[in-house]
């Protein structure tokens, strides 16, 4: 139902039909009814299956991800190792250096060879010699021999350094494109998701019109829904619906909200939406009443954004509505009830710190909305028809302007 805050898809289509009254075109029996809720639980399905494709692909990209971290860490691990291994590889020429001076005087003997000379010549006999210059000479080549291997590891280590390094950025860079490519398949399920919910809704809302017309109305499989309606409201009630009319659904209240665009502080953020009904501010528990004689058509428990809504349909001046209740705390009546304006449908609602599953409410209020033909017959709910449907109650019901408050259901304003 996210889509009933979409201002450009509702501004859009809002505009060829907010003075022009919608009605069913051509009579629709039970059993096109019940064709039409196949068909949507078939798309509802398609729409399955879509987003089960789409989840296999986040679930490889995440995969991606997830490697190529560990290949970053692994490579981390590495240039640590290495770069302790420079450091010991630097250690030991130290060592080495220091453990050849102090046999040779290296340093000494790398300027001058008075002290070499006299290390050589300081042998008790010619064998001491010989081995002296043995001694010197391998020393000093294995020195030398050292100290190109150590400087060497110390080239090879930074070299492999750079490679790992550009090798640490070419993952990353990696990672941020899947990481993209993850922000963009997630908000293609997300708007799978969007329709999924709604479709789930609308069936909900189809399955329980297709009930009241079949069971509880007793209507026909091909009668047609319309002709059905009137005739059980006639048989029901002793008025006569020519004259049957709207009121407001409330005693009393606060207009905190009028049809049309808006801007709103929603759970600290500015929104900004296409407000599909009026707002009636009351405290928790007020009463709240048909609009009209009507049947009611379905139920929504605790919806995200909505939570109890109360779906009713109506047959007045030859034509057809649908009035909807949103944000009920409680509920008073089943599908298939018939109702007038005196009857108490529910209570209001809409308080986040009691009706907590109601996510965009920030305080009690009844959401009224009314609709040309009937929601879950001649079009699903939160369909773009249910959109185009919407008509500005202000147009059936009086109500005082903006921030205005009213004390019955009736006075003109």
């Amino acid at each position: 139902m996210k889509k009933v805050f979409n201002i450009v898809l509702i501004g859009l289509i809002m505009i060829p039909f907010l003075t022009v009254p919608l009605s069913k075109v051509e009579a629709e029996t039970l059993r096109e009814l019940k064709e039409k809720l196949e068909k949507t639980k078939q798309e509802l399905k398609n729409q399955q299956e879509q987003e089960k494709l789409t989840q296999a692909e986040i679930d490889k990209i995440n995969a991606n991800i997830s490697n190529i971290n560990a290949t970053i860490k692994q490579i981390g691990e590495d240039m640590i190792k290495l770069n302790e291994e420079i450091e010991k590889a630097k250690v030991e020429i130290a060592e080495k250096d220091e453990q050849i001076k102090e046999v040779i005087n290296f340093l000494q003997v790398s300027s001058g060879e008075s002290e070499y000379m006299e290390y050589i010549f300081g042998a008790q006999n010619f064998t001491d010699f010989i081995y002296r210059v043995s001694i010197t000479e391998q020393m000093t080549e294995y020195n030398n021999h050292l100290i190109d291997e150590a400087n060497a590891l110390i080239e090879s280590n930074k070299k492999r350094q750079v490679e790992l390094t550009n090798k640490e950025k070419e993952l990353e860079q990696k990672q941020v494109a899947l990481a993209a490519e993850l922000k963009k398949v997630k908000a293609d399920l997300s708007k799978i998701y969007d329709i999924f919910v709604d479709l789930e809704e609308s069936i909900k809302v189809q399955e329980s019109t297709v009930k009241m017309y079949e069971q509880d109305l007793n209507c026909g499989l091909d009668e047609d829904t319309d002709a059905c309606l009137q005739r059980v409201l006639r048989e029901n009630l002793e008025i006569a619906l020519s004259s049957a009319i709207f009121t407001r659904p409330t005693t009393s209240g606060y207009i905190s909200s009028n049809f049309g665009p808006r801007g709103f502080w929603l759970n600290g953020r500015w929104t900004e939406d296409y407000h599909t009904g009026i707002d009636i501010a009351n405290p928790l528990g007020t009463p709240v009443y048909s609009t009209s004689v009507g049947v009611v058509s379905a139920i929504t428990w605790k919806y995200s954004c909505g939570g109890n809504m109360v779906f009713i349909h109506h047959w007045i001046n030859g034509r057809t509505y649908t009035s909807l209740y949103m944000h009920l705390y409680q509920v008073n009546v089943k599908v298939g009830d018939v109702v007038t304006g005196n009857t108490v449908i529910g209570t209001v609602g809409g308080d986040p710190g009691v009706t907590w599953w109601d996510g965009c409410s920030t305080g009690s209020h009844l959401h009224f909305t009314l609709l040309n033909g009937l929601v879950g017959d001649d079009y699903y709910a939160w369909g773009d028809m249910f959109y185009a449907s919407l008509i500005d109650p202000r147009t059936k019901v009086t109500f005082p302007p903006y921030g205005g408050s009213f004390y019955d259901r009736t006075s003109k304003y």
